[in-house]
């Protein structure tokens, strides 16, 4: 039977998981930073802001972002 030995992490340690809506001139209209690997958004609620962005590009007005509750 094989033995595997403890070995030293690679990359980097620290690197966080996030989900981000970005529009098409390159600003984040969308954040959310998770605290855990399983904090995840809901499909729905990334799909609305997504939605928003495209009527706001048919020239209605875009809410402002808010703060994802996490």
């Amino acid at each position: 039977m094989a033995r595997h030995r403890p070995q030293i992490p690679t990359g980097d340690l620290f690197q966080g998981r996030g989900t981000y809506v970005v529009d098409v001139d390159g600003l984040v209209a969308y954040a959310h930073i998770a605290e855990s690997a399983s904090d995840i958004p809901p499909i729905d609620e990334l799909m609305a802001r997504v939605r928003e962005l495209g009527r706001a590009r048919e020239g209605a007005a875009l809410p402002a972002a808010q703060p994802t509750p996490g």
